[in-house]
């Protein structure tokens, strides 16, 4: 059909001009780079036995040697196609490499089967790089992702195939292994009738008016992208059979299935690629390095066969979508006169990875992570880490798509509201009365990491072990410090958020400071103090985190009874991420207290559910001009201000009982062991959290049931609690209280924000749950000298403090239920006081 023209369909036909013929012939020309490793690999146990005299070093270069007699292959390829037809250079590229491979099953030693594994490389070097841009040259853009994802699948499979075949073949006769080249005869046929004649790149050019174009920066950046990937993707290949062997999990049988299972889901995920690229754009790379962080870290945890098989099931599924996806880049931002190149870069670069690797695992390894197990769970980190960051220039890029950037706007604030006003969805002529799933869940994603303190409280034994010069004090600022930048970070957000810069950019911002600063330990912890200015620094995004859930569901529901429906669906779900986090720390901590800290991955996660499902809500000044009338200011009541008082001294009075629980417990039951009772306070202190779910889910239905004297109900049942625990002689009556307790005060947490919300004009909302979760964390710090002070009166007795305790809880119950007998926020549906 004469020379192929880019990306014109007129020119496919029928017969040799069948565009379904020259996808087939491409899709098998581009398995040369994979099939010369699967084919040699079962060989080598008995190429030794036949060449008794090869070294070990011999051995090696048999697998080693076509890496490297690729890379300058393809460097020349990418110089040859600018003078000759690639077609023509692809067809010389399969014919040679069949024909080395061919004649290895002759070679009369070992010397020269390295040589013949040398020529196959450049075989495979010079065919390996011209598939891909000659896929980009010949097909649009959704037909070329579908082509790259489908070349990654025929490759996978066609390496699987035959590796097993290899392997059977050999129990007969090793050599005949080699006669498994000749299925590139047809292929060669196929090449040969359906590949379109290509104009060496410079006549096309010339034709075309096109000016030879340097590399640019994006070229660049795509390859050291492919190349910083593979160096730490291939740590799973390199390190698989010792982990499983020498963690006692199997034999290397069971290392080469876990390589299969990697393979063939690499195979099935990359058939669907197209269609993965078209509905995820720029996020792609960010969902497929999630799958490669997700298999590093269930690898690290891996107790069993079938929990690295998953691993590395993960990890196929993001390498059958991260190669193809580096394809497509580069095929896009290299010019037309450099795309041969761009893919050969890409080539090699692939392949330089696996060359750095080891370097890369020595440089881990003087770090501290040595160990298989801590070497997976420190390439988790770094994947997570490089999702981060790829999503936020993925947001970026967006957003200056979208709203097109001048120099105009580099004002920070501004800069940071149009990076996700991209993800702002809906109406934006009224407020949304009542949420969808999706939207809600959006918000429940900020209430799962409000509790993350606790993340860290099953490690501080290790901590002390890891610093035994420290002082316990200092040691214990690991799990405090984060409370009192918390408080700053709160007032912070309370003052910005709905009005200086928008909810979801605020909630972005909080949690990447609450991810970053929350795993940064796990990689810098060469002294307490490094660790401590992190701490410090994860508490200021726990601060922006924790009032942020509440003051968005006040913003955006004005029916008090949704509103409880929401706040206490919202205090349910931060018990359950304090459960977790807590569990995941501890988890962690079992294989190294450095990976304690990658529990604050969690945040990743929460932060992908927010940005896809939270929708941003009018602007209050949006709003003011849809009505026609003035935005308001932000005002907080004295009937708000009450209520955060009562929140403050009621937390004082709640944190003893925490305090001494396991020492009541210890003391009070006589006859039992004091070690095995502390146990048993440990796990009642989590049935305390789940007894907070129970009543916070109901909270609807209990608001339904006391209307406005919730709240004192809920004192009242706390109070009830604490007499049953401050009286309790029995590990059953410790159970009873502590449920009892906990059901009553994880409902008073959510009833103050909706009772400050009821009373709180729009824009004073941010602030007001901001004010609530200072009071919490203040009421926490005050705690410690009420009871000191306590205890000074009524001696060293933790019953006759809870006995005091009771009486406060009260006192409060009863203010409460007197002050709401003239709450008019009760008597109306409207949200704001005026």
């Amino acid at each position: 059909m004469g020379y192929a023209r880019k990306q014109d369909e007129s020119q496919w036909g029928t017969g040799r001009t069948s565009k379904n013929g020259a996808k087939i012939s491409l899709l098998l020309s581009g398995d040369d780079g994979m099939v010369q490793t699967a084919l040699i690999s079962p060989l080598l146990a008995s190429i030794a036995i036949a060449y008794p005299d090869a070294t070990e070093l011999m051995l090696d270069q048999a697998m080693s040697v076509t890496a490297m007699t690729m890379l300058p292959a393809m460097l020349c390829s990418s110089v040859l196609a600018r003078y000759f037809n690639k077609k023509k250079l692809i067809m010389f590229g399969t014919l040679l490499f069949m024909l080395a491979g061919l004649s290895a099953m002759f070679a009369p030693n070992m010397v020269i089967l390295v040589l013949t594994r040398a020529i196959l490389g450049i075989g495979a070097g010079i065919a390996f790089p011209l598939v891909p841009s000659s896929i980009a040259y010949l097909f649009n853009e959704h037909e070329k992702n579908q082509m790259l994802g489908w070349m990654n699948a025929c490759g996978s499979l066609l390496s699987f195939t035959l590796s097993m075949a290899a392997g059977w073949v050999a129990l007969v006769n090793w050599k005949l292994a080699f006669l498994f080249y000749l299925i590139f005869v047809p292929i060669l046929v196929l090449q040969a009738i359906f590949l379109p004649d290509f104009k060496p790149e410079k006549k096309e050019a010339i034709d075309r008016g096109l000016r030879k174009e340097p590399l640019n920066w994006k070229m660049w950046l795509v390859g050291i992208g492919m190349l910083l990937f593979m160096v730490l993707a291939m740590v799973a290949t390199f390190k698989l059979s010792l982990f499983v062997e020498l963690n006692g999990l199997g034999t290397s049988a069971d290392s080469g299935t876990g390589v299969s299972c990697m393979t063939c889901a690499s195979f099935l995920i990359s058939l669907f690629f197209a269609t993965y690229f078209e509905k995820l754009t720029r996020f792609a790379p960010v969902v497929s390095l999630c799958f490669a962080g997700a298999a590093f870290i269930t690898l690290s945890v891996s107790e069993s066969i079938p929990a690295v098989f998953a691993g590395m099931v993960l990890l196929g599924f993001c390498m059958g979508t991260i190669n193809p996806f580096f394809m497509s880049t580069m095929s896009r931002v290299a010019p037309d006169t450099r795309k041969t190149l761009g893919m050969t870069m890409m080539c090699i670069f692939q392949l330089g990875g696996q060359i750095f690797t080891p370097y890369y695992m020595m440089l881990v390894g003087s770090l501290g992570f040595s160990s298989e197990r801590s070497l997976f769970g420190f390439t988790a980190g770094l994947f997570i880490v490089a999702a981060v960051v790829v999503a936020v220039f993925a947001l970026y890029a967006t957003a200056k798509e979208r709203r097109r950037l001048t120099p105009l706007y580099r004002n920070a604030a501004y800069l940071l509201r149009c990076l996700f006003e991209v993800f702002r969805r809906g109406s934006m002529s009224s407020i949304a009365k009542a949420l969808n799933m999706k939207e809600a869940w959006g918000v429940y994603a900020l209430y799962v990491m409000v509790a993350g303190a606790g993340a860290v409280t099953p490690a501080l034994a290790a901590f002390g072990a890891a610093f035994p010069d420290a002082n316990p004090v200092t040691i214990s600022l690991i799990q405090s410090l984060p409370s009192l930048t918390t408080i700053i970070g709160t007032l912070f957000i309370g003052a910005v958020a709905g009005k200086k810069i928008p909810f979801k950019v605020a909630g972005i911002i909080a949690l990447v400071v609450y991810f970053v600063f929350g795993c940064l330990p796990a990689v810098w912890n060469d002294s307490l103090t490094s660790i401590l200015i992190a701490r410090a620094l994860v508490g200021f995004g726990m601060g922006m985190v924790s009032p942020l859930g509440a003051a968005i569901f006040l913003r955006l529901v004005d029916n008090k009874q949704e509103r409880s429906k929401y706040l206490g669906r919202g205090g349910a779900m931060q018990q359950a991420g304090c459960v977790v986090l807590t569990l995941l720390g501890g988890f962690l901590c079992a294989i190294d207290w450095r990976l304690t800290f990658w529990a604050y991955g969690l945040a990743l996660v929460a932060l992908l559910i927010f940005v896809i499902c939270f929708k941003e809500p009018p602007s209050l000044a949006e709003e003011a001009a849809a009505k026609g009338t003035s935005e308001e200011k932000s005002r907080i009541p004295g009937t708000a201000w009450f209520f955060i008082v009562i929140f403050l001294l009621a937390q004082v009075v709640c944190s003893p009982t925490m305090m001494n629980f396991s020492m009541l417990m210890a003391t009070n039951i006589p006859g039992e062991d004091p070690t095995t009772v502390a146990g048993i306070a440990g796990t009642l202190l989590s049935v305390f959290v789940l007894a907070g779910v129970v009543s916070s889910v109901l909270m609807d239905k209990l608001i339904g049931l006391f209307g406005k004297y919730t709240g004192a109900v809920a004192l009242a049942i706390t109070l009830i609690g604490n007499i049953i625990i401050a009286n309790a002689n029995s590990v059953a009556l410790f159970t009873i209280g502590i449920l009892v307790f906990g059901f009553g005060w994880c409902l008073v947490i959510p009833v103050i924000n909706l009772e400050c919300g009821n009373v709180t004009n729009k824009a004073g909302l941010a602030m007001v749950a901001s004010l609530v979760m200072v009071a919490m964390n203040l009421g926490n710090f005050v705690a410690s000298y009420y009871m000191g002070a306590v205890f000074s009166v009524v001696g060293n007795n933790p019953s006759m403090c809870l006995i005091v305790d009771s009486a406060a809880f009260a006192i409060l119950a009863i203010a409460w239920a007197v002050f709401n007998m003239r709450n008019k926020a009760w008597m109306k549906d409207s949200s704001s006081e005026n």
